[in-house]
């Protein structure tokens, strides 16, 4: 099975080439994931909550972008195998080795999970399960990747069709995705229970509604069809849409910056594609988006080893410098020289070092 069918007569789907800006970006949604995470005193409950509790932004952030790429990223002839090696060379052995510190760090604490938690984490699928004791086991952040990993999954069933489609199909679709994202924030809102809350955020067949959307964004940047709007509106959109979903209801990380996010990654894509470029694309964020993979990984365990040990200012500078060496250290001595090693001779680089194909 090949993912790209009709490649031959549509020759601007060859589309290559690295998007820092992207790979920027990446780094600031996995910086305000960590701001999230970490605890607070009490009296900065106003002004640090109004703009942390809606950190959770970030990962939908890497929903929409994780669309994006693998769809900016297709090649003729690719087979569903390759495909599938690829994805397991990029995301699994990082996502093991903390796993295992996971595990460790867990001891450490005196808490436990349980053998079917456990071994659920290890195979990336426990956000089916409506249990935060399952889906937040071992490593929590690792939720995230349990829902990567049905995107992956699912995603050659359709890839091939992507580029077949036309405009007036993919605004039917994005309509469709996007009524599928209202239609669950109002039954979060109206009937706020535990199920709710896992089906809102943590259901892996709902936020696939996100990477769809970012997939048919690149669709439309690389067809020419994406809206013509600046960078600076794009992110300006951002931020205010990042600011609204802290007074929103819970389910406002996804419903609120959604759209605004597609526009970013838009914008930033076409930026980088004719050479404008942004500020994004400077080296030291892209090196820390180049890591920031890593970085998600391992930072929230680093926050739980410092715990209460430490006054805040402290566990601030102590908590990023901390989930910085270790990620530095799972990104050169892990993520990448496995992923060569396991890709084999597939290794297109769409993105930066932390973006592959």
């Amino acid at each position: 099975m090949t993912l790209e069918r009709d490649a031959a007569a549509r020759p601007r789907r060859a589309v290559r080439g690295r998007l820092d800006s992207l790979t920027g970006l990446r780094a600031l949604a996995a910086a305000v994931v960590f701001v999230h995470h970490i605890p607070h005193p009490q009296k900065l409950a106003g002004t640090w909550e109004d703009l942390t509790k809606q950190g959770a932004v970030g990962v939908t952030f890497f929903f929409a972008l994780s669309g994006f790429v693998l769809t900016w990223s297709l090649r003729s002839g690719d087979t569903t195998a390759a495909f599938y090696r690829r994805r397991f060379a990029r995301i699994y052995p990082a996502l093991f080795v903390s796993l295992v510190a996971g595990l460790l760090v867990t001891c450490h604490l005196g808490q436990s999970d349980t053998g079917p938690q456990i071994l659920a984490a290890f195979l990336g699928v426990q956000s089916w399960v409506p249990d935060p004791d399952t889906y937040f086991a071992v490593n929590g952040v690792t939720w995230s990747l349990s829902c990567e990993l049905f995107f992956y999954l699912t995603f050659p069933l359709y890839a091939g069709r992507l580029f077949s489609t036309t405009v007036r199909q993919r605004r039917i679709v994005q309509a469709g995705a996007l009524l599928v994202i209202l239609a669950v924030a109002v039954l979060t809102t109206t009937e706020p229970t535990a199920f709710t809350g896992w089906l809102s955020q943590h259901c892996p067949a709902v936020r696939l509604m996100e990477f769809l959307l970012g997939a048919l964004v690149a669709v439309d940047v690389v067809e020419g069809t994406f809206p013509p709007i600046s960078w600076a509106a794009a992110a300006a959109t951002t931020i205010a849409a990042y600011l609204l979903s802290g007074s929103v209801s819970a389910f406002g990380n996804i419903a609120v910056p959604i759209i605004p996010f597609l526009l970013l990654i838009g914008a930033s894509a076409a930026a980088d594609r004719d050479g404008r470029g942004t500020w994004l694309n400077r080296r030291w964020l892209v090196w820390l988006g180049e890591i920031s993979y890593s970085f998600y990984l391992v930072h929230q365990l680093v926050i739980k080893m410092l715990g209460d040990q430490v006054g805040w200012p402290v566990l601030v500078v102590c908590s990023t410098v901390g989930a910085v060496g270790a990620a530095v250290a799972l990104h050169y001595l892990v993520e990448r020289p496995l992923e060569r090693r396991l890709r084999g001779s597939n290794s297109l680089v769409v993105a930066g070092a932390g973006h592959r194909s």
